[in-house]
């Protein structure tokens, strides 16, 4: 028996017939007669009917099926899915190249490793769903070269593609620094290393953000830049290069100095920093500020077209004046073990044991509010009490300055925007220690290092969409966890094989809907 299809066409339709019929001998001859007409079945009816035809049997034997867990594609289809609504599908475009950064940011938000380990994690995640075949470490490598030669182009555009005309006026900036394995790197230089890891060089990057915390782009120095050098070249060509006119930028005390203010100035841009203690106490002196003043509240004092905006958080003033209290016990018990010691040794002399105390001194910056002396083999710390109620009145106080005029912010508005550095640094956390891992960095070549940090930064953009997804103390690594368990299934029934994709869970079924994705 088989099934035959047939059409009749009229003058506006289409009519399809399917009819149940065998072939049979009569007299010699091939017959046809019809069983059944089954026209009103419905498709998937009349494919099972095909297939049962077909096999000749009730059923296909148990020995002939079976079921495999294929490769994972859940956290690869919402990684695509989140880099397609943030215009980095588009900045990248579509060679073969920016699928290797699609997939080495992906591998950054899945498994913080080597290129050789974003190679391998291909046996696991389907590939294809970027168009991927087949790569290896050496294409990953050359992908990281060509991103970085890319990077300001494809800066820009996700700019436009985030603002159109819109563009943003506030800026967030600051720097961190990164070590790296090895000596050989071309960027790598000895610095102010904030990882706290002797012995090795760093390089240096700087963030930027807009005053939501959403990266907009990513620097990368030499290993021994000062901070202040950084944020010069930032701002020079800004407004050409990102095609904006007004624009406020925010960085913190040691940021914007002398040199990035005149660069401000001849952009026409304004900006908005703190300034350290010793210019506090400058500006004490010259009475543009009052000690008196300095309180909870906030409170602003003009002098020029500067504007000086300060309070005293008192729950940092404890903080300070606890921590300096804990420094001069310490000096302290250094003292009296440096008196044991000479009770102990009648060779040992006073002066070398006054020297290691001065130079512990000198490290936790007490040597101007102590004297440390000697007398009968025995070493003091006493404190100028004077010097050290000068040193306590500033605890807690900061000064915020702007060029910014009041018509535009207002004294509440600059504190909170100044406050906003802070988005940059849960950045810099994500990006350095968190989800991310930028750091150890173990390549050589300049544009290979530019690259790595650069998708990093692209990987935190994704990350930042993927948190808005989770609930409650779920964090992002949890939600891929939970998108890696949808993977595809093969079924294989006689001869033939169908890929398919079984239900997902409920968790990863819902995280999919929020983007509009059906599993």
């Amino acid at each position: 028996m088989y099934i035959e299809r047939t059409t009749r066409k009229t003058a506006t339709k289409t009519h399809e017939c399917f009819m149940l019929r065998e072939s049979y001998r009569e007299n010699g001859k091939i017959r046809k007669r019809t069983i059944a007409n089954i026209s009103h079945l419905s498709a998937v009816e009349i494919d099972a009917l095909k297939a049962a035809l077909r096999y000749k049997q009730p059923a296909v034997p148990l020995s002939e099926m079976s079921m495999q867990t294929g490769k994972i594609v859940g956290s690869l289809m919402v990684v695509r899915e989140i880099a397609k609504k943030l215009g980095i599908d588009f900045a990248l475009g579509s060679s073969r190249k920016a699928a290797l950064c699609l997939w080495l940011i992906f591998a950054r938000l899945v498994e913080q490793g080597s290129r050789l380990s974003s190679v391998r994690l291909a046996e696991r995640h389907d590939c294809s769903l970027l168009g991927l075949k087949s790569f290896d470490e050496n294409d990953l490598y050359d992908a990281l070269t060509w991103v970085s030669e890319e990077q300001e182009t494809i800066q820009q555009a996700l700019f436009k593609t985030r603002y159109g005309d819109k563009e943003p006026r506030l800026f967030l900036y600051d720097v961190t620094s990164s070590y790296l394995e090895g000596m050989d790197n071309q960027l790598s230089w000895w610095g102010y290393n904030r990882d706290g890891k002797k012995g090795k060089k760093q390089i240096v990057f700087g963030l930027l953000t807009d005053e939501l915390g959403e990266p907009i782009a990513v620097e990368v120095f030499k290993g021994n830049t000062a901070d202040p050098a950084t944020f010069v070249e930032l701002v020079t060509g800004f407004g050409k290069r990102f095609g904006v006119s007004e624009v406020i930028f925010v960085g913190d005390r040691g940021m914007i100095k002398k040199l990035g203010i005149e660069a401000l100035q001849q952009e026409n841009f304004k900006y908005i920093t703190g300034i350290t203690t010793a210019q506090i106490k400058t500006l004490l002196k010259e009475g543009i500020i009052q000690l008196n003043l300095f309180d909870s509240e906030l409170h602003e004092v003009t002098d020029g077209d500067l504007r000086y905006v300060f309070r005293k958080n008192p729950i940092r003033a404890v903080e300070v004046s606890g921590a300096r209290n804990d420094k001069l016990a310490r000096l302290r018990d250094l003292a009296q073990r440096e008196t044991q010691y000479l009770t102990e040794h009648a060779k040992a002399t006073e002066e070398k044991a006054v020297e290691r105390v001065e130079s512990m001194a000198e490290k936790l910056k007490l040597q101007a509010l102590v004297k440390i002396e000697a007398a009968s083999r025995q070493i003091k710390v006493s404190v100028d009490e004077k010097l050290w109620q000068e040193a306590s009145q500033l605890d807690g106080c900061y000064v915020l300055k702007t060029d910014v005029p009041a018509t535009e912010l207002d004294v509440n508005s600059i504190h909170a925007r100044y406050k906003d550095l802070a988005k940059v640094e849960r950045g810099f956390r994500t990006i350095k220690t968190g989800l991310l891992e930028v750091r150890p960095i173990w390549l050589r070549d300049e544009a290979k290092t530019k690259g790595h940090v650069f998708i990093c930064m692209l990987a935190y953009m994704i990350s930042r969409e993927l948190k808005t997804l989770t609930t409650g103390e779920e964090t992002v690594q949890d939600l891929i966890a939970d998108l890696n368990m949808v993977t595809e299934l093969k079924i294989t029934v006689g001869k033939e094989t169908i890929v398919s994709l079984p239900r997902p869970p409920d968790k990863a079924a819902l995280i999919a809907a929020q983007l509009g994705i059906t599993f």
